[in-house]
């Protein structure tokens, strides 16, 4: 039995050969993807935990509890812009390019904010405003731009969140089989659950070697990590001829090979939909290109109805969710004045709480 990976295979699945030459194309294609999501929620615990420490501080972000609904309700038609710009480059540059360039840019942001924040800090001797007794006006300068600056960073962070995790479960839920699905959906939910909860847990011992602003360093370069194993994700679907668009990346050479072009119409490869409609190119492209995201939206909610009333849930869901963040949040900055030291008790509650979810997703759920 030929146990060689393809020579287009990238070189970290040659690390994994001995585990990895064992799985299929599409297992492996999910495994990595797989990866790439429990890294996104490893580096999002930690930039969460930094964000809203920083947010809620008294040198660096607001005193007043008025400003965090105002941010939480910014999130939402900021969302809108995202995905705006998300859909663009996902017509032109198609999933792939769509996913790396989002990623890359949450990662570029919390650098940046970071190195803004770091640079706006209250000089040594300045009083609970952050002013010095011989530089009031550039000290509340460089408050206002610090406050903005976190301002910034918690509403993209909250909005852009959802779209990126949203991009790998397409991709997931795309290239696997319905019977697939039954078995590694739940296992690859409690992936996630499981490495949120380790990097949540560790809050504490790592603000012991870096600040809050190191971990949001620190959740950038996790995002790079997850970038790559998206992108291998990409890769080997391009290989094997089963990406989602059905369309082959030949900008980045990964041509499949002939042994596999006919690997997606193989048994078992069954729809999704029972009445779906398959068009071609030239007509889905043009449809695509006439019809605006909410009239797609509305049509499909038309067609489908428990898919809007899905929607509505998840908009009280996450209504509700906001309202309990928002009590938390203020809870915790009354009961814990120290920065550092709320951001690692709030890393530990949801540690607690991303284990017990992780625990219903690999027990109960299967």
């Amino acid at each position: 039995m030929d146990m060689t990976l393809p020579r287009h295979e990238s070189s970290s699945s040659r690390l994994l050969l001995p585990f990895a030459s064992r799985l299929t194309p599409r297992a492996r294609a999910v495994g990595w993807m797989a990866l790439a999501t429990g890294a996104h929620f490893a580096a999002y615990e930690l930039a969460r935990s930094a964000t809203l420490a920083i947010f809620t501080s008294k040198k660096t972000g607001f005193e007043s509890s008025s400003s965090l609904p105002l941010a939480v309700g910014c999130v939402s038609p900021f969302s809108i812009v995202l995905l705006s710009c998300y859909s663009y480059i996902l017509d032109k540059q198609g999933p792939r390019m769509a996913i790396r360039l989002t990623t890359y840019m949450f990662s570029v942001v919390l650098v940046i904010c970071s190195l803004i924040l770091c640079l706006c800090q209250p000089d040594i001797g300045a009083d609970d405003d952050g002013n010095t007794g011989d530089g009031a006006t550039q000290g509340g300068s460089r408050r206002n731009i610090s406050r903005a600056t976190v301002f910034m960073l918690f509403v993209y962070q909250n909005a852009s969140v959802r779209l990126l995790h949203s991009q790998h479960w397409s991709f997931i839920s795309s290239v696997t089989l319905k019977s697939e699905a039954k078995v590694w959906f739940a296992p690859i939910t409690g992936l996630a659950s499981l490495t949120s909860t380790i990097s949540a847990g560790s809050i504490s011992f790592l603000l012991e070697s870096f600040n809050l602003f190191g971990l949001l360093g620190l959740a950038a370069s996790i995002m790079l990590v997850g970038s790559r194993c998206s992108d291998n994700a990409y890769r080997t679907a391009a290989i094997h001829n089963f990406t989602p668009t059905k369309e082959m990346d030949d900008k980045d050479g990964t041509s499949p090979s002939p042994k596999v072009q006919a690997a997606d119409a193989a048994p078992g490869r069954e729809k999704w939909r029972d009445n779906e409609v398959i068009e071609d190119d030239d007509t889905a492209h043009s449809s695509a290109t006439h019809k605006s995201l909410f009239t797609q939206a509305k049509t499909l909610f038309r067609r489908v109805p428990i898919l809007g009333a899905l929607f509505v849930e998840v908009l009280l869901c996450q209504s509700l969710s906001s309202l309990l963040n928002f009590v938390f949040l203020v809870k915790t900055k009354e009961a814990i004045p120290n920065d550092e030291e709320r951001a690692g008790w709030s890393g530990k509650c949801y540690a607690w709480t991303n284990g017990v979810s992780g625990f219903l997703q690999f027990v109960v759920m299967p």
